[in-house]
């Protein structure tokens, strides 16, 4: 018998057990079921429907497809959204299509790019802005001005963290996209280049700009006018020629040593360098050379000039003519001794024919057009 009870008394506790437990499990459901609901809600994305007919200029319908892009965004309900590019085939100019809402989307100025290629040869690009409920016809989204994206932060405020002083600047890095700082130079450094990226360094010149200061004879109708100063023994002598156009030239005989002189202040910055140009011809049709010899000297500040320079030793060279009569010719001598010279000094340029050395094979007279001499002078400030 008291078997018989104990065992009443645990199927009834098992009963009210189940009973509990399938009570429990129903709130479980009850719960689930709601937070299906309220997540489906939570994220769920909004698509605008977008209708309307596209019509050509003469009122038939259009053709063609629609290419829509847009970079991503997130909604103004918090979805977020992967860039991407959409096509949509216009026919018969039916249009009717879904988009995400972007107004009000972050960042800020978000929108649509779609661009038309129409079979009628039409292909232009709009931007669209989507509502937040639709349906809206293209003229409801098409803007005319493009929306400004905001700035999501303050440069400045990015550049003063990176360590950016006054006068610093910036330049592409060796890793592409990025820059890098360079610090302001020292005073008076220029902006160069190594090769690689742009470096401080000095702002001299590694080779002097060559100035050419261009001396020529004249002649006034039959009067001819000398290129030189000349000496009281073997001067040239002045002659004028030409047909259309008269000109002057100075006559270096044959067989004999003449020449003459010019002169000019060296300027400021000179860099002790100098060459001569000759520019010549002859009556003669003959390569036969001329020796031709130039030397310099120069006079200082308190130093005699009445008496001229003591000059520097010569520099000579045979220069062949060109073989035809009548052409002219150019003989360059560089790098003419000019030892003793300085900037700001006067300097004497004697040019001579060697008429007599065994060099000088041109048996007839050599005519001097000009002579131009070049410097190198440093650039002042």
């Amino acid at each position: 018998m008291n078997k018989a009870k104990t065992f009443i008394r645990r199927f009834r506790r098992f009963n009210r057990l189940k009973a509990k437990t399938k009570a429990l499990f129903s709130l479980l459901r009850t719960i689930c079921v709601i937070c299906v609901i309220c997540g489906s809600s939570a994220f769920a994305q909004t698509q605008v429907t977008i209708t309307d007919t596209l019509k050509n200029a003469d009122a038939t319908n259009a053709a063609g497809r629609i290419v829509i892009s847009w970079d991503p965004f997130t909604t103004a309900a918090g979805v977020t959204v992967a860039g991407g590019t959409k096509t949509y085939t216009v026919t018969a100019g039916a249009i009717s299509l879904t988009l995400t809402p972007n107004t009000g989307a972050t960042p800020a100025g978000t929108s649509y790019k779609a661009r038309y290629y129409l079979t009628n040869g039409a292909s232009y690009t709009e931007t669209w802005v989507i509502p937040a409920s639709g349906p809206v016809t293209i003229n409801a989204i098409r803007v005319s001005i493009v929306p400004s994206p905001t700035v999501l932060f303050n440069p400045l405020t990015q550049l003063y963290k990176s360590g950016i002083l006054q006068g610093d600047l910036l330049t592409g890095s060796a890793t592409l996209g990025y820059v890098t700082r360079l610090a302001i130079g020292t005073n008076g450094q220029c902006l160069t280049s190594n090769g690689t990226t742009a470096v401080w360094g000095s702002c001299a010149l590694t080779t002097a700009p060559a100035k050419e200061i261009n001396i020529r004879a004249a002649c006034d109708n039959a009067t001819a006018g000398p290129i030189f100063d000349r000496p009281t023994a073997g001067a040239t002598t002045a002659t004028c020629f030409g047909t259309t156009t008269t000109q002057g030239a100075e006559n270096f005989v044959d067989a004999a040593t003449t020449g003459g002189s010019i002169h000019f202040r060296l300027p400021t910055g000179w860099t002790g360098n100098l060459d001569i140009k000759l520019g010549w011809f002859a009556n003669a049709a003959s390569a036969n050379a001329v020796r031709w010899s130039v030397a310099t000297g120069c006079v200082a500040d308190s130093e005699a000039i009445s008496t001229g320079p003591s000059y520097n030793a010569a520099s000579a060279t045979n220069a062949a003519y060109t073989g035809t009569a009548n052409q002219r010719q150019t003989t360059t001598l560089s790098a003419v001794a000019t030892t003793n010279c300085s900037a700001g000094e006067t300097i004497y340029v004697q040019v001579q024919r060697i008429g007599a050395d065994a060099g000088d094979t041109l048996a007839a007279t050599a005519e001097l057009l000009e002579i131009t001499v070049v410097i190198r002078v440093t650039p002042q400030a």
